[in-house]
């Protein structure tokens, strides 16, 4: 479950982020004059009215990039007190300093105003931003974008002059997702208003008028006739007519898919196989749970996992069967010299036949025990401890943790085999699909919503790209849950660059029930048997954790309980309120009723599950490695780990 809590957490906490607006500021009023001249430069004024609260020093305008031959100048101004765009010449003004960021493909005018309403007069010339074609001419500008902030009250008056001919010649056209219109037309001049231009969007204005008026222009050749390229506009601008009942639509499609969600969501939490296993489990007596060995129970709880640090299941296993003893010895030298390390260990030593003991059990006396002279065959608990830093850094340690998962794999293998349970846990396929599912849904509503909302068909086909390349990655890696949750953080983030909140926020809700259906769904997929046999464990783990033993147990079975603990990873909870709870039983004399031996199994334990594949895989060829020491392994190379034993020096215990 903590995995939902990350992942929920790490959305809120990206989602709060990005979208916090730290404006201290509104733009109140804007005024635009724009005249498109004869050699087809246009040449554009404005009056942008801020009302400040706070301080601001800089004011930032940006323009569009694409569509013309550059920016002649730009210049900032403070205009006179009551003055509107036409009553005013711009030579007496007090001029503001400007700077250009590349960075943000903007200019930032010097506005030093605090808590206060300040006006700032700009006026820029724009090359060749219309084009002149045989039996046409056209200007497209997107006279706002990169906006600092909502615009509020925009009026913007373009002017063709001079004005030789009627303004009936020119059709008209304007690209704003917040609405506005045109509402005034005077020969050569046009008038167009509009309430609100979104901090997000673009206001985009289209014209085509008659070619002679750029008559310091060369025409351009284009295939293209004027009836084509009105056509084109008319059809623009129906599509963004269309936006709101095509987002009414939209909206509805993804009410149906989040109910869906809901259920399957509420179906996964509440997992009725699951409670029928609870129930069933209590039925299976404690005597039989604990006559399970400690591999298969750890087998069990973990779903079919079985880990590099799990060898002290089977070595208990081999313990409680009987062949084995234990007891407590010095621990090494590396142990010896650091502080807060435990100076004790264990000495498992095997005196029995080999014949006697089964795949499983012969393959880890194989990988972890050492034959000795007096014949038997002992493992010291801490030859397997943390290594040292110069034991890290000697040639072939990768390697040997390579091996050493690599042996993990074939201990697993002979496990399964030796409790034939290799067909009783499988991979859940739902998982896969799900994942699957829930991506092609994503991108289906994604795209849904840049159509409906009136996107560039480059941009919804730059954004199919990108899922499709993200879907191929969760389908390839539709085991890794991360991959599905990270495409649908990821999916979000291109919604959001929607303008419509009402979806929005449902798809944000989809995006939570799709992380949390993901989450909840199992890696693997276990059998009926197997699911009341792992409930039963739970329950077993459960009452050693609080240290809950039957009073009429034998004092020789709390041997068998503090290993099951261990391994279950509750040992050190079992001892200390077993000890509370039973204060008159006597368990001083049991090896592993000591603190410093569970301080000394933590410190072997603990190190080891940070040893993943991921972590030892292959250096590339060019990759530089740190030299080898001339010793090679350390003392205590032969040991089944290859860390132990030896005097190194390197003092990186296992006391940490």
């Amino acid at each position: 479950m903590k995995q939902i809590y990350r992942f929920i957490g790490l959305l809120f906490i990206i989602i709060l982020t990005g979208c916090q607006n730290d404006n201290s500021f509104k733009i109140d009023k804007v005024d635009v004059q724009a005249q498109v001249l004869p050699d087809g430069d246009l040449y554009v004024q404005e009056i942008l009215t801020y009302n400040v609260k706070g301080e601001m020093e800089y004011a930032e305008r940006g323009l569009e990039l694409l569509g013309h031959e550059g920016v002649e100048f730009f210049e900032s101004y403070l205009p006179p007190q009551g003055k509107r765009l036409g009553e005013f010449s711009y030579e007496n003004l007090e001029r503001v300093n400007v700077d250009y960021s590349n960075k943000y493909s903007s200019y930032f005018s010097k506005l030093n105003a605090e808590d206060e309403v300040k006006r700032i007069y700009y006026r820029y010339r724009i090359n060749e931003a219309a084009k002149k074609y045989q039996d046409t001419a056209e200007l497209e500008w997107n006279f706002f974008t990169f906006n600092e902030a909502d615009l509020h009250n925009v009026t913007i008056e373009v002017l063709f002059m001079p004005h030789s001919y009627q303004g009936k010649e020119i059709e008209m056209f304007s690209y704003n997702r917040n609405g506005g219109e045109f509402t005034e037309q005077k020969g050569y001049s046009i008038t167009y208003k509009t309430d609100l231009i979104s901090e997000d969007d673009t206001l985009t204005q289209y014209y085509l008028f008659p070619a002679n008026h750029l008559s310091e222009m060369s025409v351009k050749d284009s295939s293209t006739t004027r009836e084509e390229r009105l056509k084109d506009a008319i059809a623009r601008e129906e599509n963004y007519q269309l936006r709101e009942s095509r987002f009414e639509l939209v909206a509805k499609v993804l009410s149906h898919v989040q109910w869906v969600l809901i259920g399957l969501v509420l179906l996964s939490l509440l997992k009725a196989h699951i409670l029928i296993a609870k129930w069933k489990a209590r039925s299976i007596p404690l005597s039989e749970i604990e006559s399970w060995s400690p591999v298969f129970q750890i087998y069990v709880y973990r779903k079919g996992k079985i880990k590099l640090e799990d060898f002290l299941a089977g070595v208990f296993s081999i313990y409680q069967k009987g062949f084995l003893s234990i007891k407590k010895v010095p621990a090494s030298y590396r142990f010896q010299k650091v502080e807060n390390a435990p100076k004790i260990t264990l000495l498992f030593s095997y005196t029995g036949k080999r014949r006697a003991l089964k795949d499983a059990d012969l393959f880890l006396l194989r990988w972890l025990f050492r034959h000795q002279p007096d014949g038997t065959q002992v493992l010291i608990l801490d030859s397997i401890a943390k290594p040292s830093k110069k034991e890290r850094t000697q040639k072939g340690y990768k390697r040997k943790l390579r091996r050493l998962l690599s042996e993990v794999k074939d201990w697993k293998k002979a496990i399964e085999k030796e409790f034939q349970v290799e067909f009783s846990i499988k991979e859940n396929r739902l998982l896969k699909v799900f994942s699957v599912a829930l991506v092609i849904v994503h991108l289906i509503l994604v795209l849904s919503m840049f159509i409906a909302d009136a996107k560039s068909w480059l941009t919804i086909c730059l954004s199919a790209v990108c899922f499709i390349i993200g879907a191929f990655l969760v389908w390839k890696y539709s085991l890794k849950k991360r991959a599905a949750c990270f495409y649908f953080i990821g999916s979000f983030f291109f919604a959001a660059q929607s303008h419509d909140d009402t979806s929005i926020v449902t798809y944000f809700n989809l995006v939570i029930l799709s992380i949390l259906l993901i989450i909840l769904t199992p890696r693997v997929k276990l059998s009926k048997e197997m699911i009341i046999k792992r409930e039963a464990v739970k329950r077993w783990r459960r009452i050693l954790k609080y240290g809950g033993i039957p009073t009429e147990k034998r004092q020789e079975s709390f041997m068998t309980y503090v290993q099951t603990a261990i391994v279950l990873g509750v040992g050190k909870q079992f001892i200390s309120r077993f000890k509370r709870k039973f204060p008159h039983e006597r368990v001083d004399d049991i090896v592993l009723f000591d603190k410093e031996i569970m301080n000394m199994i933590e410190s072997v334990i603990k190190p080891l599950k940070h040893i993943t594949e991921k972590k030892v895989s292959p250096q590339k060829k060019n990759s530089k490695r740190t030299s080898s020491s001339s010793g090679g392994d350390t003392g205590g190379g032969d040991w089944p780990f290859d860390f132990g034993g030896g005097s190194d020096g390197g003092g990186d215990g296992g006391g940490d």
